[in-house]
């Protein structure tokens, strides 16, 4: 997962990549976050055409987790987020 949000950061995006990985009791979550241009305002990761964005969802599916992406809250450009239960 982590492979893929930083790559698609790179083709897509631009500037610096920040990478944070954050566990709260047993909700972990993974943020990947760029200074580019941002998403589209009908931006929904889970209705892409891209093979990435699919294989990324089935990943994040089988931890029993959930894929969500929005603006960089940092400021300019696109943030990923998987989110998953560990028991």
């Amino acid at each position: 997962m982590l492979n893929e949000l930083v790559t698609n950061a790179a083709k897509h995006g631009a500037g610096k990549i920040n990478v944070e990985y954050t566990i709260d009791g047993r909700r972990h979550e993974l943020s990947v976050c760029d200074e580019g241009e941002g998403l589209p305002r009908d931006f929904d990761p889970k209705n892409t055409n891209g093979l990435g964005m699919k294989v990324l969802h089935a990943l994040a599916g089988q931890l029993g987790g959930s894929v969500c992406a929005g603006a960089n809250a940092r400021g300019r450009g696109a943030c990923f987020k998987v989110a998953y239960p560990v028991n």
